[in-house]
């Protein structure tokens, strides 16, 4: 084995190697190896250098790499959070949107539908109320052209009413005084007549009676017509007419002298009334 001695040739320091140049420890000189190509030292040390100059290559490529897909990663999450940030909002607005759309829906609902249902129900039960009432007006017209016992009880219950009136005051003298006549004889019924009205929902039976009166100051006599109603008409489960039989005056106080201005002014006079005739039986 050959001994070189590695002494600085300026100052013969000491030579240390730092790669391929050697540098002196004393004045600091740097001196480069001329290695021939085949010398395996320097082979080596090409070697080992192009090697560890290789693997830092690589070591700076991986961080480089792993920087950018950290950075990717880094920017595909922030992405990601942009995205559902905007998702986010996009269902917020499009909330915020449907709950102003059923809202305004649902307002207009409350406030126009039940308008619309109560009109519809109104017209709608108007319709089948009237034909309602018009259904039991004619159930209460057949049964009493049937039912001859309730137009007796009728008559009979008027001409009662009637007796109140037995004392009453029919006209006055030439000086302002009252003439008091006292009744004679029943009342006489002259006509008998079903009204109805679809508007009132309404039925009553009117009854017109001749009655006699004789004066109280000279004796002579006088005859009147007068009427009373029968309210609150029915049918029973048999077809039977009923009612309370408590009779309402229609006259006026003092009766009228003609039976068709009493049946004009109390019977036809009665608006929304329409008045049917009521077969009287023989008395």
């Amino acid at each position: 084995m050959k001994l070189t001695n590695l002494n600085c040739p300026q100052c013969n320091g000491f030579l240390h190697q730092e790669r391929d140049v050697f540098c002196c420890t004393s004045c600091g000189a740097v001196f480069n190896v001329d290695y021939d190509e085949d010398d395996v030292q320097y082979t080596d040390l090409v070697t080992s250098a192009d090697r560890t100059k290789m693997l830092l290559q690589k070591d700076l490529e991986l961080i480089q790499t792993q920087y950018q897909l950290r950075e990717d990663m880094i920017e595909r999450e922030r992405q990601r959070k942009r995205d559902k940030e905007r998702e986010q909002a996009l269902k917020s607005a499009g909330k915020l949107a449907l709950h102003t759309t059923l809202g305004i829906i649902l307002s207009f609902a409350l406030t126009f539908l039940p308008l619309g249902f109560v009109f519809w129900r109104v017209s709608k039960n108007s319709g089948n109320y009237d034909q309602k009432k018009a259904d039991k007006f004619k159930i209460v017209s057949t049964a009493i052209e049937k039912d001859s016992v309730f137009v007796e009880n009728a008559i009979a219950a008027g001409r009662m009413f009637e007796y109140r009136g037995n004392r009453r005051t029919l006209d006055e003298t030439e000086d302002g005084n009252d003439r008091v006549a006292n009744m004679v004889g029943d009342p006489q019924i002259q006509g008998m007549y079903l009204m109805e009205s679809l508007e009132l929902n309404d039925q009553k039976i009117c009854m017109i009676y001749k009655i006699t009166y004789q004066y109280e100051d000279n004796g002579e006599f006088k005859e009147i017509y007068d009427a009373a109603s029968l309210d609150n008409l029915s049918v029973n489960a048999y077809g039977e007419v009923k009612c309370d039989y408590k009779c309402g005056f229609m006259g006026n106080k003092r009766g009228y002298s003609d039976k068709d201005q009493l049946y004009r002014e109390s019977v036809l006079g009665m608006t929304r009334y329409t008045a049917t005739e009521i077969e009287i039986p023989e008395q």
